[in-house]
């Protein structure tokens, strides 16, 4: 995910949080502005890059495991 994604993200939320804090009735700001309704889209990409990021966390955790695993082979390793 880009910077520039996730800062047009935070934008568009804290644009949103202004225009709630500034409604009569802020349960239904997310039925009446625009930001509200990107806001779905916004949680799919980051949810994405969330899952995305776990699964690169998983194969550098795997290649750590794996590189323990081999026997010693410098000199220095072995004491």
């Amino acid at each position: 995910m880009t910077e520039d994604l996730i800062s047009d993200i935070r934008k568009r939320h804290e644009y949103d949080a202004m225009v709630t804090e500034n409604l009569h009735f802020p349960e239904h700001h997310w039925k009446h502005t625009r930001v509200g309704l990107q806001a779905h889209n916004d949680r799919a990409a980051l949810l994405a890059e969330v899952e995305k990021l776990r699964a690169l966390n998983t194969r550098l955790r795997a290649q750590i495991a794996e590189y323990f695993r081999e026997p010693a082979t410098h000199p220095v390793e072995g004491t």
